[in-house]
């Protein structure tokens, strides 16, 4: 866990023990011993748990019912079966929350904050279940009719983890839409049983594992100063933000997950005001030509759209050209180091936002062409371009084979702003620098977490 308060940054391969105990096989487990299993994670601490995989009778009756179960699948169960188990743990999480929350309204730091706690948590709980898969080494239920060869070990489920963990984390940060996510973890779970490849006690461990790690995510999230009271004093003047509104003010107090703090990746001042620097910029933006294309541009990336469900659809896209969508931990990492990463961009992007009250263009300087008003919120940096280019780093880090296509996208991002007419170059300047610098940072914390993967 890192945060930018803390003055130690502290690698969370977390002191994550596991205490699992290990039974035998006799119903009362009396020789029973201590196991230690270790995993990296991001947020997760110590974690115990005591359990263990059935015996060998009461692995014969599970097997049993497996069997009944799949022989009497509605359509309805095999389709919501196929639904999940074909897909990565954290697939219909993240497009549901894109649907139902992140896709309303404009972007915000708050979305890329819900959306790493989950990816993160998702990340952790798989990351406890692989370990203990290794240590139990529980072969999978081998009944006819199983749906996909899941491959590696049976007992935890990891998919159960993640489901649980994702469900405790979203009803806590979205509770209005709790029923919602814990109908989904009843579905994820049920998934693995119709689709034949767990036994019900491999559901339970796993959401035992989920529920522990959501219950350290969300107290992290209780704490981590994103719903801090803006107790400053606004600057009044010529060369500030004007406008009566002004929104997340204290965005860039909140703790950061992937760098031990946004200090060090923050720009130095914009040009001032009445500078010939930003004079010209000015002169820039008036003399831009602003075809169709651009127009659209501008109006596309104003959207949650781009600022969000695009580079997930599109890493899941590249998730399953790579056929990965099977490999529980290498996914969840992926997942969690860009929802992260982006949020410590945008945590930076804000820091630097409230340093400096940057005034709007078109308040400077009425003159200047805007396709729709500006933001409540200060001019430099620009947010896209701080979020963008984080995008388009750590995607590109996961995916290099779609770089140009990546990083293309990432300039778009920023050049919207300008041709919109609500940031100035030197805006897109610095929100580039800054993504790119809690881009390689945040990339070598997170391979960290699976340096000696076990």
């Amino acid at each position: 866990m890192v945060s930018s308060e803390l003055s130690v940054f502290k690698c969370a391969k977390a002191a994550l023990i596991v205490g699992f105990v290990v039974g035998v096989a006799t119903s009362a487990f009396s020789s029973a011993v201590a196991a230690e299993v270790d995993a990296k994670t991001w947020l997760s601490g110590e974690i115990s748990l005591s359990i263990a995989p059935p015996d060998e009778a009461a692995t014969v009756d599970e097997v049993a019912a497996l069997k009944d179960r799949l022989a009497s699948l509605s359509d309805d169960d095999k389709s919501n079966a196929i639904k999940w188990v074909r897909n990565t743990p954290n697939h219909h999480w993240i497009q549901t929350l894109l649907r139902t929350h992140i896709d309303i309204g404009p972007p915000s730091p708050k979305k890329g904050r819900t959306l790493a706690l989950m990816n993160l948590a998702i990340y952790d709980a798989v990351a406890v279940a692989d370990s203990a898969k290794v240590q139990f080494d529980r072969k999978r239920p081998g009944v006819d009719g199983a749906m996909i060869n899941a491959g590696t070990g049976s007992f935890p489920s990891a998919h159960a983890a993640a489901a649980s963990a994702a469900s405790e984390v979203l009803s806590y940060l979205l509770p209005d839409n709790a029923a919602m996510y814990q109908q989904m973890e009843s579905d994820a779970h049920r998934a693995r049983l119709d689709a034949g490849v767990n036994y019900p006690s491999d559901i339970e461990a796993g959401a035992m594992i989920g529920k522990q790690v959501a219950a350290q995510i969300i107290e992290f999230a209780k704490s981590d100063n994103s719903d801090l009271p803006f107790e400053g004093e606004r600057p009044q003047g010529p060369g500030y933000l004007k406008g009566e509104k002004f929104v997340y003010p204290t965005a860039g107090e909140t703790k950061t997950v992937s760098v031990k703090s946004v200090d060090p990746h923050l720009p130095g001042p914009p040009p001032a005001y009445d500078s010939p620097e930003l004079a010209a910029e000015i002169e820039q933006l008036k003399a831009m030509e602003r075809p169709l294309p651009g127009k659209m541009l501008a109006w596309t990336q104003h959207s949650t759209i781009s600022a969000y469900r695009w580079w997930y659809d599109q890493i899941a896209m590249s998730i399953f050209e790579r056929g990965m969508q099977h490999d529980t931990l290498a996914t969840a990492h992926v997942y969690a180091s860009v929802s992260a990463i982006n949020h410590d961009a945008l945590i930076a992007c804000f820091k630097s936002k409230y340093q400096h009250w940057q005034i709007r263009p078109g308040q400077l300087d009425e003159s200047v062409p805007m396709t729709f008003p500006s933001p409540p919120h200060p001019s430099y940096p620009s947010a896209h371009s701080c979020s963008s280019t984080a995008y388009g780093i750590v995607s590109s880090h996961f995916f290099p084979e779609k770089e140009a296509v990546f990083m293309a996208a990432a300039e778009a991002g920023g050049l919207s702003r300008l041709y919109a007419g609500i940031h100035y170059p030197s805006d897109d300047a610095a929100g580039d620098s800054i993504g790119e610098n809690v881009a390689e940072e945040g990339l070598a914390y997170s391979a960290s977490l699976l340096a000696g993967d076990n």
